[in-house]
């Protein structure tokens, strides 16, 4: 396994880049929704840019924890040893290159498992609303530029994706997420692959190699 990391082990850097880029990208677009001058406040009603832009950038960011991610336990039944071995030294590798680059919030599983679980999730909440007596005001698919923008004095506020723009918070179902330090550490990383040459200057990600298996 280990003669299969070092021969394919170049695409797995680049990967790491690929992802980094997307996570990048996708929050850069998010972003484009800048807070209001200080003193106003504003909503953002945008779903199928705003949200689907947080989507991207999560999705992306899950992808960097898979290739990262060398502590899951092997499942026995899905796992071959041979891939649980070849898993966690990818995994290893990759971080050897990244030491001291921040890696919490990029990491950071919580919203992003309520997002793939949403109709799971939203069940939850909706047996959980069937025994409460006391009302409270919804915001799905909204950004705000402050998360009390709704002042409802009878009772709680559920945010359900919810985008904070001044703070790049993003919150779904009493889970939160900071984008902005998803967005750094994802340039981070990239800083660290071009640095080390692990992947060309500009940050392009495309590959072609040949790979000789006769030797």
């Amino acid at each position: 396994m280990k003669t299969i990391v070092a021969k394919l082990k170049d695409i797995y850097f680049h990967e790491l880049g690929f992802q980094c880029t997307a996570v990048r990208d996708s929050c850069e677009k998010v972003f484009e929704y800048p807070p209001p001058p200080p003193g106003e406040r504003n909503f953002v009603i945008e779903p199928a840019k705003l949200h689907v832009a947080i989507g991207n950038s999560l999705t992306a960011a899950a992808n960097v924890k898979k290739l990262l991610d060398d502590k899951r336990p092997r499942n026995k039944r899905t796992e071959s040893a041979g891939a649980y071995e070849l898993r966690t030294a990818r995994a290893q590798m990759l971080r050897a290159e990244l030491g001291g680059v921040s890696l919490e919030e990029i990491l950071n599983v919580s919203v992003r498992n309520s997002l793939e679980h949403f109709d799971e999730h939203l069940d939850k909440e909706n047996i959980r609303l069937n025994g409460q007596l006391v009302p409270c005001v919804v915001l799905y698919n909204v950004g705000v530029s402050h998360i009390d923008n709704v002042v409802f004095d009878q009772g709680p506020t559920l945010h359900i994706r919810t985008y904070e723009t001044t703070t790049r918070t993003f919150s779904n179902l009493g889970r939160s997420i900071h984008l902005g330090k998803v967005h750094d550490e994802a340039v981070a990383i990239l800083s660290r692959l071009i640095d080390t040459k692990l992947i060309p200057a500009d940050g392009t990600t495309g590959v072609m190699s040949f790979l000789d298996f006769r030797q």
